[in-house]
This record gives structure tokens, C-alpha cells and sequence, in this order.
């Protein structure tokens, strides 16, 4: 436990002690007025002297404060050496009788004294009996004290163990937010490179051929590579950023392609408003190029449409390659693993016979 800590401990006790004596004062007279209300103790009470009034009210006092002190060090004591939460049946009995030994010694030495200073007193039956009510309401009061220090630890206790365990959730929130951001990055770094070098080859060409289309394509490559550089710290992206992106990229294709693609792109501008990982059409796009026939006599089909505000499908044909080795998936993979990491909806694959579709869903962006 810090100094800081020890020093607002201490500061709690001593509040406690500030509203607990001058309560457990009043509830000793209280307590002894109920017990038996019409003793002549009571009818002839403020006919004493100040003097004699103010000398038994200090005694009082006196034994308030050390029922109350004893009190909470038997409890703070067994706090530290037996816990409530280890033998809690043990605990109590030990505390109850403990106590109960205390003011039983303390109201015996009390009344010792009191025969000892008194010359030639004798003690007859009501004395017995005033002294039988004091220890009863002594011990009731000195348990009543353990209680409410004993709740006020346990409720102390439990607000710490609540504390120390919402800061552990956010810990451990954090360690795993900082996990999932590098996961991310990693499967953002896999992407960007991925089809830039692809497209040099074309390139080469088309500067040998056709420079006025060289420098259109070479503009679009342009654009793609500026998209990645800007974006390759997000997350997220509003779905315009990303058609724009896939504008140009579908430029480089049908430069590469020519009519053996054809692409179709119906999206609303509710939609278009939403959010998506960075280039996650494009891979969708690669694959399906990747791993179908592109004929002009049969063009390969791509379709980009929303389904709604917060659905986005991507969908095309399936003309298979022949003798081509089989997909690992990786592709589809990072999409997913992606998704994972952003949010708890995840894409949905539907494949038929001839078709092939992803179902994406689109994330609500913070304003």
C-alpha cells in the first residue's frame, strides 16, 4: 500500500471516529434509559450538580472512546491476520467472543476501581443488576461498532477489488487493441505491394506501343499507389475513397484485359457513405481474375452493387482455369481476418454453379 493510500486510510478512521463516539455516547444513555425507564435514577436525573453530571458524563465518554478504540483494533487486527474471505465462520466467532471477553474484563476492572476509590462501600442486589444491564448494553454496543466497521472494510474492499478489476479489463482491452492493430497492419502490408508490380510489365509495353495511353495509365497507377500511401494507416475508409480507388484500378485492367472483363457498379449514395477496409474490392477483383478464364468471345463478369445502406455485394462469373492449382483462400482470409479485428459482422461467401459472391458488410464510420 502507497503513502497515499495509507494516508487516506487513516483519514477514513478518523471520520469515522469523529460520527461513531458521539453516537455510541448518545446510544448508551439511550440504551440504558430503555432498559428500564422508571428507575429513580432517571426521575431525579438533572437534579444533580453540573459538576456531578459533567464528572459522569466524561467517565462515559471516557468508556465510549475505549469500547470504541478496542472495538475497531479487534477488528482491524483479525482483518489482516483472518480475513473475511478465507474462514469467515471462524472469523465471527472469534471476533463475537473476543469482544464479548473484553467488556466483560473491562466492566470488571471498571467496578473494581470504583470499590477500590469508594471507602466502605458495599455493593447490594441493584448494584449487581446495574452492573449485569451496563456489560449487556456494553457488549451490544461493542458489536454494533464491529459491524459497522466491518461493513464499511467489506464495502471498502469491494470498491477496490472493483476498481483494481475494471483497470485490469481496460489493460488487457488495450494490450489487445495494440495486438489487433499490428495484425491489421501486417495484413495491410501483404496487400500493398500486391498488384503494383504486376502492372510494369504492362507498362513497359504500352511505352514501347502507345505512349498518350502509357501516360493515362501510368496517371491511374499514380493514383493507386497515392491511395496507398495515404490510407495505409487507416482502418477504415468511407466507400466513395475506395470506389474512386477501384475507378482507376478497373482503368489498369481493362488496359491489361481489354473486352475479356466487364464490370458493372450500382452502389447508393446512403452507402456510398459508409465505411470499409482499405482495398478490399480490389482483392476481391485479383481473385476473381486470378482464378477465371478472360475471353472476349465470353467476358468474365464483375458486379459491385449495394444491397442496402450497410450491404455491399460483389459478386462474378465462374469460368474456373483449367489445370489450375487449387485456391489456398489466403485471400478471403485476410478479408475475414480483417473484418474480424474491425467489428463483430463478418462477410458472407455464397457460390453457385456459375457464381460466385462475397456479401459485405458496411460499417458505420465515427463522426
Amino acid at each position: 500500500m502507497g503513502r497515499m493510500e495509507k494516508n487516506k486510510t487513516r483519514g477514513e478512521f478518523r471520520i469515522q471516529r469523529i460520527i461513531i463516539i458521539p453516537l455510541v455516547f448518545l446510544l448508551y444513555y439511550l440504551a440504558s434509559f430503555l432498559v428500564e425507564p422508571y428507575a429513580a435514577f432517571w426521575g431525579h436525573y438533572f437534579d444533580r450538580s453540573i459538576w456531578s453530571l459533567l464528572m459522569e458524563w466524561s467517565a462515559a465518554l471516557l468508556c465510549c472512546v475505549l469500547i470504541t478504540e478496542t472495538s475497531i483494533f479487534i477488528s482491524r487486527y483479525l482483518n489482516k491476520t483472518l480475513p473475511w474471505d478465507k474462514q469467515s465462520l471462524k472469523r465471527l466467532l472469534i471476533q463475537f467472543f473476543i469482544q464479548i471477553a473484553f467488556v466483560m474484563a473491562f466492566i470488571l476492572l471498571l467496578n473494581l476501581l470504583d470499590l477500590y476509590l469508594t471507602e466502605n462501600y458495599k455493593m447490594d442486589q441493584e448494584d449487581i443488576k446495574n452492573i449485569g444491564q451496563l456489560t449487556i448494553i456494553s457488549i451490544l454496543i461493542s458489536l454494533l461498532i464491529s459491524s459497522v466497521h466491518t461493513g464499511s472494510f467489506l464495502l471498502s474492499s469491494w470498491k477496490k477489488s472493483a476498481i483494481e478489476a475494471s483497470e485490469l479489463k481496460l489493460k488487457a482491452a488495450h494490450f489487445q487493441q495494440t495486438a489487433m492493430q499490428s495484425e491489421l497492419q501486417a495484413l495491410k502490408m501483404q496487400l500493398d505491394p500486391h498488384f503494383l508490380f504486376n502492372n510494369f510489365s504492362v507498362l513497359t509495353d504500352l511505352i514501347m506501343e502507345d505512349q498518350v495511353l502509357a501516360v493515362d495509365f501510368l496517371d491511374n497507377l499514380s493514383k493507386i499507389y497515392r491511395y496507398l500511401m495515404m490510407n495505409s494507416n487507416k482502418n477504415l475508409i468511407p466507400l466513395n475513397q475506395e470506389i474512386r480507388f477501384i475507378r482507376s484500378y478497373i482503368f489498369l485492367i481493362r488496359i491489361r484485359h481489354g473486352e475479356s472483363v466487364h464490370f458493372e457498379m450500382d452502389i447508393s449514395e446512403h452507402a456510398l457513405e459508409k465505411g470499409i477496409p482499405p482495398l478490399t474490392l480490389q482483392l476481391l477483383i485479383e481473385n476473381a481474375l486470378k482464378h477465371n478464364q478472360t475471353l472476349k468471345s465470353n467476358p468474365l463478369k464483375i458486379s459491385i452493387r449495394s444491397k442496402s445502406d450497410y450491404e455491399l455485394e460483389v459478386s462474378n462469373d465462374l469460368f474456373p482455369i483449367e489445370n489450375q492449382a487449387p485456391s489456398l483462400g489466403m485471400g478471403l482470409k485476410n478479408i475475414y481476418d480483417r473484418y474480424r479485428i474491425l467489428t463483430d459482422k463478418a462477410p458472407l461467401v455464397e457460390q453457385a454453379m456459375h457464381r460466385f459472391c462475397v456479401h459485405l458488410p458496411l460499417i458505420e464510420l465515427e463522426q
